[in-house]
């Protein structure tokens, strides 16, 4: 995952010093998703649009809030790494617990910041290899990694699939998953016979599609591009009379 494509959370009380992450951040490449104050703020940024990484003070409040709070988010899919003024051997041992991806010390260096967020990642990016967050299950069916789980999504239940940066959101009638590989991952793994990409953002079901209207298809009343360089190949996989 290379650094311009690489979304990061920052958990961080301090205004001032959480703007100063921010701005060393975006001059590395990294893209900064925002600013959370307190765990409900995290929570809420974490569950509309799940980070790459995750940045957190272990002090937030009057209390080791980024301790607790780093406890809970645990079964999540990306690495936590603890911004901290704390040195002791008892908060290193209460952050250690909850197996941070990295520990980083105040006032840091950048190089220091970077390299420990790059590691991260690519130790994040190796377990889910291990654990391949979108597996097929059987002919019809497949496993996609959430929230700690698998949960099982027919290949019929599949509307369509959409390029989000390096992640994959997988619609379905009751709801959307996100998955964490690329486009192209993903579309590697579903049928060929039953699925074409129509753009460089988008995979559909032939069956599913029910009109072409000049360069865009309909799967119901949902609109999707089609690119010019896959126009012809989607033309030819078409029953036309």
């Amino acid at each position: 995952m290379s650094r311009f494509t690489t979304h990061i959370l920052i958990i961080e009380d301090e205004m001032t010093i959480a703007m100063d992450v921010e701005s060393r951040l975006k001059k590395m490449g990294y893209i900064v998703d925002g600013i959370a104050v307190d765990e409900a703020e995290a929570v809420e940024m974490i569950e509309k649009s799940p980070p790459d990484v995750v940045l957190m003070d272990i002090q937030l409040g009057d209390s080791m809030g980024g301790i607790s709070l780093s406890k809970k988010l645990q079964h999540k899919n990306f690495p936590i790494i603890f911004l901290t003024a704390f040195s002791d051997a008892g908060t290193f041992a209460q952050a250690l617990d909850t197996e941070p991806a990295g520990y980083v010390l105040k006032p840091f260096r950048d190089d220091d910041l970077q390299r420990t967020i790059e590691i991260a990642l690519q130790k994040a990016e190796q377990e889910i290899r291990n654990e391949d967050s979108f597996s097929e299950a059987s002919p019809d069916a497949y496993f996609i990694r959430e929230k700690g789980q698998l949960i099982r999504i027919e290949t019929g239940d599949m509307l369509w699939l959409e390029a989000l940066d390096n992640y994959t959101k997988v619609y379905t009638p009751a709801k959307t998953y996100t998955v964490k590989s690329f486009l192209k991952e993903v579309f590697e793994k579903l049928p060929a016979a039953d699925f074409i990409r129509v753009h460089k953002s988008f995979v559909v079901p032939v069956m599913k599609i029910s009109r072409i209207e000049e360069d865009t298809l309909y799967i119901g009343r949902q609109s999707i591009p089609i690119g010019r360089q896959y126009r012809a190949g989607l033309l030819h996989r078409l029953r036309v009379i």
